[in-house]
């Protein structure tokens, strides 16, 4: 089990200090007197040019990134896009699609979207409405989403940024973006954790960071924080022991904009992997909410 306990965040973070830091929004290609593929191993840029014509994002294009990688083969970049990029979209794009601009997500012939401030939402996703508050209970259903496909598309991320002449540090962590079945199977009994929620409610920074234990205390060596907008993810590397000292981190009501609020929206790497995600919006607007509820029939 992991020992969490009662320490506030600021003493925790307090025990890590920055070592890196990248902008995604500047264009950066990283690693440039690197030319063997960092994760396979197998490919080098001098003797495989037909195997490095591609620009790898070190973070995901989905964050906004322009940070690429010199030493990631096309052969590696293809399979993590394909394989992890696609499974962030899925489990990310249910929130998203609320918060950024025209960022439309579908549920069958369903959809939603922010425009210019407001919420566009098909009445299908409407499970509840509380009329007195102007609260609307909605229901996603959620795709088949492995936790490990998450940590890995994150843990991808992170080693991006990861020192080159460290690499022997996160050969288990490579290991595990290889897909070694066996080595999977293993790992999936151990504690992979991760954290997504808000870091900045009005925040349009979107970065990438690496923290290094500089304490005593049995806590990872190191940890990534992946900004986008609102939003942050933060995983540890490498694996988490069992004893590992994490604070207690309670669910949070967060608010975005004038026109929604989330309540609750809290990631952790136990979350269920099929099911519904259910979430409460609340407009401030009376008068938008009314023609809603009367345009779409919802009136009690």
């Amino acid at each position: 089990m992991i020992k969490i306990e009662e320490i506030s965040p600021d003493d925790y973070y307090s025990n890590y200090i920055r070592i890196k830091y990248f902008n995604l929004n500047e264009k950066k290609i990283l690693w440039r007197n690197f030319n063997i593929c960092f994760y396979c191993q197998k490919y080098n840029r001098k003797s495989n040019p037909d195997l490095f014509k591609q620009n790898a994002h070190a973070v995901s294009s989905y964050f906004n990134s322009n940070l690429y990688n010199y030493d990631e083969c096309d052969v590696c970049n293809n399979f993590f896009s394909n394989k992890f990029e696609t499974k962030l979209s899925l489990f990310f794009d249910p929130i998203k699609s609320f918060i950024f601009q025209n960022h439309k997500f579908k549920q069958q012939d369903s959809f939603y979207y922010n425009k210019n401030g407001d919420v566009i939402l098909h009445p299908n996703f409407i499970k509840s409405i509380d009329q007195e508050n102007r609260i609307a209970h909605i229901t996603i259903k959620q795709p088949s989403i492995s936790i490990l496909d998450i940590y890995c598309c994150l843990l991808k991320m992170g080693l991006s940024v990861f020192n080159r002449n460290q690499r022997r540090e996160v050969s288990k962590p490579l290991k595990l973006l290889s897909l070694d079945l066996n080595y999977q199977t293993k790992l999936r009994h151990l504690n992979h954790y991760f954290l997504f929620g808000i870091h900045n409610e009005y925040s349009t920074e979107d970065s990438i960071a690496i923290y290094t234990n500089k304490s005593k205390l049995n806590l990872p060596k190191y940890f990534i924080f992946i900004k986008h907008h609102r939003f942050y993810f933060q995983l540890f590397i490498p694996f988490i022991n069992d004893d590992a000292t994490f604070n207690k981190l309670s669910p949070t009501t967060f608010q975005f904009g004038s026109e929604t609020n989330f309540n609750s929206i809290y990631f952790v790497s136990n979350f269920i992997e099929k099911g519904e995600i259910n979430l409460a919006l609340k407009s401030t607007n009376e008068e938008k909410f009314e023609n809603y509820i009367t345009k779409n029939n919802l009136r009690k």
